[in-house]
């Protein structure tokens, strides 16, 4: 089964903002919000953790938040920047965590952890150790563990606590409590939907298909079975340009573990050669992807000095076997230091 690490960073935009100018200049002593203009009136787009506990709201009148909070310190958002670092804050996660990362806009990372947990001694500690690093950079961050991309993006969100892990098989009853909002619908879906009595996840579902999604289209009930896992909502990671990769393609699924050694063993000597040629060396980070191309329920092992046994693969799609290292000839295994991201990133 799964397993899907969603991560919230609901200050994104204000802690991007304080990484690029410094603390000297914005202190976080001073609360702090991010304006957009919608016509002629200005909005407040983004706030930080001070601004939010005073009672400052994105869409909220700029003037109105001038009178919550005396000296308020007020910046024009940079949703392009923010964007960029975001894709940045990918990558540092992908060469830590996980070979399967990618951005979840405007404010979120999704995490594939399949397979990589017990790098970290498990998904409690793995979870623990990504909060304690992305609070070192003075990041807020939010988390939560499910079965999949949709409940761990809507439990983050809306249940209410900073760390959360869910049992494997439980997500779909874990998330059934929660607004009909959680689901990544439109907002003018959201609201209809609260017009006509229904506000939860659970008591969408209970409704009969036919008529909703006559009315609000496939998407709606798409949605819910990404959610609950019927559906896959395949990951797409980030691009690393400078990752080189070596894959093999295999017309049958393998699962017997001597047989992925001995297929791994030449993509990595190959790995090698090339990283001898780039002046770095391969003592064991390199990165190994026993998956299936584009099927939800890839099985992944970690890199080859800490890799457990590998799982069976089902057979769903063409197998695919990828090994790869950074072209730069460092080498980015589980257990490294956060200063990667300080010094691969903009913000």
């Amino acid at each position: 089964m799964a397993r899907c690490l969603s991560l919230y960073l609901p200050f994104w935009g204000t802690d991007r903002l304080r990484r690029a100018v410094g603390l000297d200049a914005l202190p976080l002593e001073r609360a702090l919000v991010l304006q957009g203009k919608v016509g002629s009136r200005r909005l407040v787009t983004a706030v930080d953790a001070l601004a939010h506990q005073r009672g400052v709201r994105p869409g909220m009148a700029v003037a109105k938040a001038q009178v919550l909070i005396e000296g308020l310190e007020v910046r024009d958002a940079e949703i392009e920047r923010d964007a960029e670092a975001l894709e940045t804050l990918a990558v540092w996660a992908l060469r830590l965590y996980s070979p399967v990362v990618a951005a979840d806009p405007p404010d979120g990372l999704i995490l594939d952890i399949t397979g990589a947990a017990h790098l970290y001694g498990g998904e409690a500690a793995l979870v623990s150790d990504i909060l304690r690093r992305l609070e070192a950079l003075h990041i807020t961050a939010y988390a939560a563990v499910a079965d999949s991309w949709g409940a761990a993006h809507a439990l983050v969100r809306f249940a209410g606590k900073s760390s959360l892990i869910i049992a494997q098989g439980k997500s779909t009853e874990a998330i059934l409590p929660l607004p009909v909002a959680a689901l990544r619908l439109p907002a003018e879906t959201v609201e209809e939907l609260r017009l006509i009595g229904i506000d939860t996840i659970g008591e969408l579902a209970a409704k009969p298909r036919a008529p909703l999604a006559l009315r609000y289209g496939p998407d709606l009930w798409r949605r819910v079975d990404m959610a609950f896992g019927r559906l896959a909502e395949p990951i797409e990671p980030v691009h690393v340009p400078e990752l080189i990769s070596v894959e093999r393609a295999f017309f049958e699924p393998i699962g017997a573990p001597d047989t992925l050694e001995k297929y791994i063993r030449a993509p990595q000597q190959r790995l090698a050669a090339i990283g001898l040629r780039l002046g770095g060396c391969l003592r064991g980070p390199a990165r190994s992807r026993p998956g299936l191309s584009g099927c939800g329920c890839r099985n992944r092992s970690g890199p080859p000095h800490r890799r457990g046994t590998p799982g069976d693969l089902c057979g769903r799609r063409r197998p695919t076997l990828r090994v790869a290292l950074p072209s730069d000839g460092r080498l980015y295994a589980p257990g490294g230091s956060g200063r990667e991201y300080a010094r691969h990133s903009g913000a």
